[in-house]
Protein backbone atom coordinates (compact mmCIF):
# COMPACT_ATOMS: atom_id res chain seq x y z
CA UNK A 1 0.00 0.00 0.00
CA UNK A 2 1.41 3.29 -1.19
CA UNK A 3 2.36 5.80 1.65
CA UNK A 4 0.03 9.35 2.52
CA UNK A 5 3.45 11.17 1.27
CA UNK A 6 2.91 9.31 -2.34
CA UNK A 7 -1.07 9.17 -2.26
CA UNK A 8 -1.55 12.71 -1.79
CA UNK A 9 0.91 15.20 -3.67
CA UNK A 10 -0.78 18.17 -2.07
CA UNK A 11 0.72 17.53 1.60
CA UNK A 12 3.04 20.07 1.71
CA UNK A 13 0.46 22.36 0.70
CA UNK A 14 -1.55 21.42 3.71
CA UNK A 15 1.61 21.59 6.17
CA UNK A 16 2.01 25.19 5.17
CA UNK A 17 -2.15 25.13 5.95
CA UNK A 18 -1.23 24.18 9.17
CA UNK A 19 1.59 26.51 9.70
CA UNK A 20 0.44 29.60 8.85
CA UNK A 21 -3.06 28.52 11.22
CA UNK A 22 -0.78 27.55 14.10
CA UNK A 23 0.92 30.96 13.39
CA UNK A 24 -2.04 32.74 13.83
CA UNK A 25 -3.38 31.53 16.74
CA UNK A 26 -6.00 29.19 15.61
CA UNK A 27 -7.45 26.70 18.17
CA UNK A 28 -5.99 23.23 17.85
CA UNK A 29 -9.14 21.37 18.20
CA UNK A 30 -10.23 23.68 14.82
CA UNK A 31 -6.59 22.54 12.81
CA UNK A 32 -6.92 18.88 13.78
CA UNK A 33 -10.85 18.80 12.76
CA UNK A 34 -9.12 20.49 9.29
CA UNK A 35 -6.72 17.84 9.07
CA UNK A 36 -9.35 15.48 10.03
CA UNK A 37 -11.33 16.31 7.29
CA UNK A 38 -8.46 16.23 4.60
CA UNK A 39 -8.28 13.10 5.66
CA UNK A 40 -4.61 13.00 7.57
CA UNK A 41 -3.76 10.14 9.37
CA UNK A 42 -4.23 10.96 13.24
CA UNK A 43 0.22 10.34 13.38
CA UNK A 44 0.90 12.74 10.81
CA UNK A 45 -1.44 15.21 11.77
CA UNK A 46 0.06 15.23 15.23
CA UNK A 47 3.36 15.81 13.90
CA UNK A 48 2.52 17.64 11.22
CA UNK A 49 0.59 19.88 14.80
CA UNK A 50 3.56 19.76 16.53
CA UNK A 51 6.09 20.61 13.97
CA UNK A 52 4.44 23.86 13.68
CA UNK A 53 3.76 24.37 17.34
CA UNK A 54 7.83 24.37 17.70
CA UNK A 55 8.52 26.90 14.75
CA UNK A 56 5.65 28.92 16.07
CA UNK A 57 7.53 28.96 19.46
CA UNK A 58 10.85 29.62 17.90
CA UNK A 59 9.32 32.75 16.46
CA UNK A 60 8.40 34.22 19.83
CA UNK A 61 11.29 33.57 21.45
CA UNK A 62 13.55 34.59 18.95
CA UNK A 63 11.60 37.79 19.47
CA UNK A 64 11.76 37.76 22.76
CA UNK A 65 15.42 37.29 22.84
CA UNK A 66 15.72 40.33 20.35
CA UNK A 67 14.19 42.25 23.65
CA UNK A 68 16.62 41.13 26.13
CA UNK A 69 19.73 41.41 24.16
CA UNK A 70 18.52 45.67 23.56
CA UNK A 71 17.34 45.45 27.15
CA UNK A 72 20.78 44.79 28.53
CA UNK A 73 22.83 47.18 25.98
CA UNK A 74 20.13 49.76 27.26
CA UNK A 75 21.09 48.92 31.03
CA UNK A 76 24.88 49.18 29.84
CA UNK A 77 24.50 52.49 28.03
CA UNK A 78 22.94 53.59 31.02
CA UNK A 79 25.38 52.68 33.43
CA UNK A 80 28.00 53.68 30.97
CA UNK A 81 26.84 57.50 30.72
CA UNK A 82 26.51 57.99 34.73
CA UNK A 83 29.89 56.33 35.26
CA UNK A 84 31.29 59.14 32.48
CA UNK A 85 29.53 61.62 34.29
CA UNK A 86 30.41 60.94 37.60
CA UNK A 87 33.69 60.11 37.27
CA UNK A 88 35.04 61.84 34.41
CA UNK A 89 33.30 65.18 33.87
CA UNK A 90 32.97 65.61 37.80
CA UNK A 91 29.74 64.37 38.52
CA UNK A 92 27.38 66.24 40.90
CA UNK A 93 29.30 69.32 41.17
CA UNK A 94 29.71 70.31 37.56
CA UNK A 95 26.06 68.72 36.48
CA UNK A 96 23.99 68.53 38.90
CA UNK A 97 21.31 66.66 38.89
CA UNK A 98 21.16 65.65 35.16
CA UNK A 99 24.35 63.10 35.55
CA UNK A 100 22.05 61.33 37.92
CA UNK A 101 18.56 61.65 36.45
CA UNK A 102 19.13 61.23 32.79
CA UNK A 103 21.15 57.71 32.94
CA UNK A 104 18.40 56.51 35.18
CA UNK A 105 15.92 57.42 32.59
CA UNK A 106 17.91 55.23 30.17
CA UNK A 107 18.67 52.71 32.80
CA UNK A 108 15.09 52.39 33.72
CA UNK A 109 14.17 52.04 29.91
CA UNK A 110 16.45 48.98 29.44
CA UNK A 111 15.20 47.17 32.58
CA UNK A 112 11.25 47.52 31.40
CA UNK A 113 12.76 45.90 28.16
CA UNK A 114 14.97 43.54 29.39
CA UNK A 115 12.34 42.15 32.03
CA UNK A 116 9.44 42.02 29.39
CA UNK A 117 12.20 39.96 26.91
CA UNK A 118 12.54 37.99 30.41
CA UNK A 119 8.97 37.72 30.75
CA UNK A 120 8.15 36.92 27.16
CA UNK A 121 10.42 34.27 26.85
CA UNK A 122 9.03 32.35 29.66
CA UNK A 123 5.78 32.42 28.64
CA UNK A 124 6.04 32.22 24.97
CA UNK A 125 4.10 28.88 25.23
CA UNK A 126 1.06 30.74 26.54
CA UNK A 127 0.98 33.22 24.15
CA UNK A 128 -2.29 33.17 22.37
CA UNK A 129 -3.34 35.02 18.99
CA UNK A 130 -1.40 35.72 15.80
CA UNK A 131 2.96 36.08 16.40
CA UNK A 132 2.65 39.07 14.74
CA UNK A 133 0.62 41.06 17.37
CA UNK A 134 3.78 39.74 19.73
CA UNK A 135 5.73 43.49 19.30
Amino acid sequence: MASWNEERPVQAGIRDGVLRRVMWGEPEAEIMHMLEVNQVPPELAREMYGEARRERLRKLRAWEWRKVWTGALILAAGVLIFSTGWFVLEGFRVWGLRVVAVPALIFGYGLWRFATGLAGLIMAASFTGPVGDVE
